[in-house]
């Protein structure tokens, strides 16, 4: 875990989001907000990902193709 701390602070730093005062409250919420939608977009681009390999894999299959030959060729 201190690793992944370790990481993240490298990261905050690198992206200057280490300017944020963990004791002002609105310098933190807006941190916590921002921080919170960056990271519902990337999580909503990889469920996107996600989909779009399973409706491949769906449309192959219904081709004919063996579910785990449509899978593989879905992820390329």
């Amino acid at each position: 875990m201190k690793d992944v701390q370790a990481y993240y602070q490298t990261f905050q730093e690198e992206m200057g989001w280490d300017k944020v005062d963990p004791q002002d409250f609105q310098s933190s919420k807006e941190f916590l907000l921002y921080t919170h939608m960056l990271l519902t977009t990337e999580v909503a681009e990889v469920a996107e990902e996600f989909r779009t390999i399973l409706y491949r894999t769906k449309d192959l299959t219904e081709t004919g193709m063996a579910q785990n030959a449509a899978f593989l060729q879905a992820k390329q």
